[in-house]
């Protein structure tokens, strides 16, 4: 595999059939592990950083790939990913529309923002704390003053990834990783900066006019 797509690689299938919702469930207070997570997840509404990404496609975990980019995300559902070359690509989200852009390709594919597209682990910061519970068993690997480690392994067999992992450093995300049969994705992040206020067109993608552009819904005639 030469080039990453972000979306087949951070998404999950049904990717997972929920909607985003931010008021949290009391029915599902009694898992600490989930509680901690969600409150960690729900403080943050907005986080942007620089992004290391390593993949390896073997559980010896060498590294076969590397990539470097800058994210911004703003809940509940804008996100602005920006990998930098040799595989430069962009994924915009508005909330409506998702447009990816592979500038190599100079190819541009825009989908509904619908449920199939939602529970990246990005898009774990606008989760409820109901949805966490019915998508994943969550556990505390570890817990200090500085730094908390919960394991999420997915309920659905469909799920595209085994077991994903975050990290947060002094309550901010330090790392997520997400391991499927054969390959095992790993983003440390940097420079990162939470609960400030961006300016919503930034999530909006200007299409480029020498690009091809592939619309992956019905579109109204």
């Amino acid at each position: 595999m030469t080039k990453i797509n972000f979306l087949q690689n951070m998404r999950v299938v049904v990717i997972q059939a929920a909607t985003i919702m931010l008021l949290c469930s009391p029915t599902y207070a009694e898992n600490s592990a989930s509680s901690k997570l969600y409150e960690l997840l729900e403080e943050t509404n907005s986080i942007s950083a620089r992004f290391h990404q390593k993949i390896s496609y073997d559980l010896n975990k060498s590294v076969a790939e590397q990539f470097l980019g800058d994210f911004l995300f703003l809940k509940p559902n804008h996100l602005r990913w920006v990998i930098e070359p040799p595989a430069a690509q962009e994924i915009f989200s508005n909330g409506d529309k998702i447009w990816i852009h592979d500038l190599e390709l100079e190819q541009v594919v825009v989908h509904d923002f619908n449920s199939d597209l939602l529970a990246t682990p990005i898009m774990l910061f606008s989760s409820s704390l109901e949805e966490i519970n019915l998508r994943y068993t969550v556990t505390e690997q570890k817990a200090t003053k500085h730094l908390q480690h919960f394991l999420l392994k997915p309920k659905s067999h469909s799920s595209l990834f085994t077991r994903l992992e975050l990290v947060f450093l002094e309550r901010a995300i330090s790392q997520i990783i997400f391991v499927s049969d054969d390959q095992i994705n790993a983003f440390s992040f940097s420079d990162t900066q939470t609960n400030f206020s961006p300016a919503l067109d930034l999530f909006t993608f200007d299409l480029p006019k020498t690009a091809e552009v592939l619309y992956n819904y019905e579109r109204e005639k």
